[in-house]
């Protein structure tokens, strides 16, 4: 992912991860699909979407 399209993400997120809703902090985890390698959003570092 490019910097702008990270930037692009984390606006449409409100700085919020959407799984549980806290802010992102120091150290996101980019949430994707290890099949197809989709990028679904960025997670708070603690929190891992399954799927």
């Amino acid at each position: 992912m490019t910097e702008t399209q990270v930037d692009d993400m984390l606006e449409r997120q409100a700085g919020l991860c959407p799984i549980c809703r806290r802010g992102l902090g120091d150290k996101p985890h980019v949430d994707h699909d290890h099949e197809t390698g989709e990028v679904r959003g960025e997670t708070a570092e603690d929190v891992r979407a399954d799927g």
